[in-house]
């Protein structure tokens, strides 16, 4: 083993833990125990509160609960902030050092591009000549041949052997500092029509659906909303506050 090492520092394991206050958990599990098959787990019967006191035993779970689920997301956001300042910091600075190396990029592209398609299109003229002059050769050597004879004449009418010709690959250009460039064909594309798009194209952004519902009047949800393609309804639920 080599007597220089090279040191690594481990990072330590994330740890965070939220625990509620009380025995809110321990109070649900009781009740919802009441209601499950041990075995299964499946419910046993529907719960329903029959008494003032069930009423009260529920209804101040939900109300612990919702508060507890805030708590536990401002305990991650401020637990997971001094890593996402950081990462944002990180990505700042790259996309500085992005933007200098695209403006590079863009200015040399396109005499690059230019230049690697002027040879292309050179070598393609200069083979297209040499077939050109190899079929002037031919013809010229056909019309100072001497008269065949008539099984001369058939197999001189017979179609030539087929030419292969190999296409080159695209020619590279090695650089001063050995990289290689050569010319590169991708596809793009533009949309024409949206209206004609297939719907498995088209991104569903529900954020702004909700703030156009909770822009609507009350006739008009009730009416099941104005938006083509979207059904309002409504949503009955429970609105809990601790003190």
């Amino acid at each position: 083993m080599s007597d220089q090492q090279t040191e690594t520092t481990e990072q330590p394991p994330v740890s965070w833990v939220f625990q509620p206050e009380g025995d809110l958990i321990q109070k649900a599990d009781v009740l919802d125990s009441k209601r499950k098959d041990p075995d299964s787990g499946e419910l046993l019967v529907k719960q329903e509160i029959t008494t003032p006191e069930e009423f009260s035993s529920y209804s101040e779970i939900v109300a612990q609960a919702k508060k507890f689920i805030k708590d536990v997301d401002k305990q991650r956001l401020a637990a997971n902030k001094p890593a996402q300042d950081a990462i944002a910091a990180i990505n700042a600075q790259a996309a500085v050092l992005k933007t200098r190396l695209q403006v590079i990029v863009d200015q040399f592209t396109p005499p690059v591009t230019a230049f690697l398609e002027a040879r292309q299109k050179a070598e393609e003229e200069a083979q297209a000549q040499r077939e050109k002059e190899q079929r002037e050769l031919e013809e010229a050597e056909k019309a100072e041949a001497p008269e065949q004879s008539v099984e001369e004449s058939m197999k001189a009418a017979a179609p030539p052997a087929r030419q292969v010709v190999s296409t080159a690959a695209p020619e590279k250009l090695k650089g001063a500092l050995g990289s290689t460039t050569s010319l590169k064909t991708t596809w793009d594309y533009e949309i024409t029509a949206p209206s004609k798009l297939p719907a498995r194209f088209i991104e569903v952004k529900k954020g702004l659906i909700r703030s156009a519902v909770n822009g609507m009047t009350e006739a008009e949800k009730k009416a099941g909303g104005n938006i083509p393609g979207v059904r309002v309804f409504p949503k009955t639920g429970i609105s809990s506050k601790t003190s």
